[in-house]
């Protein structure tokens, strides 16, 4: 899993990238679980991804990395796995792969879900490790190698029942979410500051579905556990009405805010607002725009969204 911000240098690779095959397109990985080998291959029928958030208690500049890598085996089975990452100073390096269940601070952390007999979770055991080989923070993207084992630990524990995966590689995941220099979202909901800023970190994801852009962002501050949606964005300049009540399920313009203690969105029938695109920069995967809503929550009452800014906002690629 992954997420990141900010105005950083990216840390060049040496290449070729140790670990992984020649030859391996943008997105791919591949590993071994247990000796049965699976590769993303491409076009890709499953997809990995990353994120970040930042980790506070470890330094400014320290970040959790998260990766999420979904496999289907030719037999049906599928399952994925997850490794967790914290990075004093995010670029190229290796680190440890600790217990999951009593996890060190500066260690990674691995897991795995898998349906090879019915549905299966496992934790990593203290051994294997993770090498960066690459940590893009100006494409957002990183690459490297893994490799670890893990016991069962539900639905019931089994110390006895151990899967080893091993060698893993994945090549240019996209940070989805988190991602350096991503822009931010503003807005004022209420009368309160709600912003996506995290000091470099911005908690957004963004990525286009049927030609159109779809966008989340996680508040910061006063707002936090909060988030606002906004979905089928046209890549065109000009102003757009969203209006409700429809659902999320189609390509019509929609519109959500999730709060602490209430929620509106274009479900509501008598919401409505807009939004105006001033610059979409497609090459570049780069959108800025306005926008304001309003409508009623859940026990009836009004909720006014003001002064909404999209800057800058990065697109996955």
């Amino acid at each position: 899993m992954l997420i990141a911000v900010g105005c950083s240098q990216a840390v060049a690779p040496t290449q070729p990238n140790p670990g992984i095959p020649l030859g391996s397109f943008e997105g791919e990985y591949g590993f071994s679980l247990n000796g049965k080998a699976y590769d993303s291959g491409t076009p890709f029928a499953n997809e990995g991804n990353a994120s970040l958030r930042p980790l506070v208690s470890q330094g400014q500049s320290a970040v959790q990395l998260s990766i999420s890598l979904f496999f289907q085996f030719t037999d049906g089975t599928y399952g994925s796995v997850q490794v967790s990452v914290p990075l004093i100073n995010p670029q190229p390096q290796t680190v440890e792969i600790s217990s999951l269940t009593t996890p060190s601070s500066l260690n990674a952390t691995a897991s795995v879900d898998y349906d090879s007999l019915g549905w299966l979770w496992y934790s990593s055991l203290p051994s294997g490790s993770i090498t960066l080989t690459k940590f893009d923070t100006v494409n957002n993207l990183i690459s490297g190698t893994f490799n670890f084992t893990a016991s069962q630990t539900s639905p019931v524990a089994d110390p006895n029942n151990v899967i080893r995966l091993t060698p893993g590689y994945f090549n240019d995941i996209p940070i989805e979410q988190g991602a350096y220099g991503q822009g931010n979202i503003l807005a004022v909901v209420n009368g309160n500051a709600f912003t996506t800023d995290t000091a470099g970190h911005e908690i957004v994801q963004a990525n286009l579905n049927q030609g159109r852009l779809d966008f989340s962002g996680e508040g910061q501050g006063i707002l936090q556990r909060s988030e606002i949606s906004i979905q089928s964005i046209p890549l065109t300049p000009g102003t757009y009405i969203i209006k409700g009540p429809h659902n999320f399920i189609d390509t019509t313009l929609s519109f959500i805010y999730w709060g602490r203690n209430f929620e509106i969105s274009t479900q509501d029938t008598v919401s409505n607002g807009q939004i105006t695109i001033t610059r979409c920069d497609i090459p570049n995967r780069r959108i800025s725009g306005t926008f304001q809503f309003s409508g009623t929550d859940s026990l009836g009452n009004s909720v006014t969204i003001s002064n909404g800014v999209i800057n800058n906002l990065q697109w996955e690629p």
